[in-house]
Order: C-alpha cells, then structure tokens, then sequence
C-alpha cells in the first residue's frame, strides 16, 4: 500500500505513533455565541 501525506498535523503526528491528547469545547447556555467563537 502507498503512504499518502497528511492531511494535517493530527493526523501526522497519529502516523507516527505520538501520543495525542484531544479537547472539546462547550458553550454556555446563551444566545450570542460570537464571544465564544472569538476565544476559541
């Protein structure tokens, strides 16, 4: 099988065996999310 490139720095670093922490991030309860967007 052909290696491919990566598509991204995730998926480089999981080819070659890195250990990779993920996160998630979680609005508050609200109607405007801009603030939240602008931070993340």
């Amino acid at each position: 099988m052909a290696k491919r490139p990566a598509y991204s720095n995730l998926t480089k670093a999981i080819k070659e065996g890195k250990f990779i922490f993920t996160g998630e991030l979680e609005p508050q309860k609200m109607f405007d999310l801009s603030s939240v967007i602008h931070s993340a």
